[in-house]
């Protein structure tokens, strides 16, 4: 089963497969019990949206990204939804930083 999965995702399926089960974990970390650090660093991102909803946008991404992998389809949507959330998550955390927060 293990060589049939391999040969159906391809090495740009399963590392697709691999960040996408990775986001959506870390978007139910988020969800669940978020860390100090995080709620600190996205507090600018608050601003936009509530946490939980960021947390919702990390699971929808990651299934979105394991959903391409898994159908072979591992093109510019997978790719985009493993790319969407973590280009907008890194700007915005040296902000509380910078403001002593």
């Amino acid at each position: 089963m293990l060589v049939a999965a391999r040969r159906r995702l391809g090495r740009r399926g399963a590392y697709l497969m691999a960040a996408g089960v990775g986001w959506a974990l870390y978007g139910v970390g988020i969800l669940l019990d978020p860390r100090p650090g995080t709620v600190r660093s996205a507090v600018v991102l608050a601003h936009l949206l509530p946490l939980e909803w960021w947390g919702g946008l990390w699971v929808g991404c990651g299934m979105v990204a394991v959903a391409m992998a898994w159908a072979g389809a591992a093109t510019w949507a997978g790719a985009a939804a493993r790319l969407v959330i973590v280009a907008g998550w890194p700007e915005p955390t040296p902000v509380p930083v910078v403001r002593g927060e």
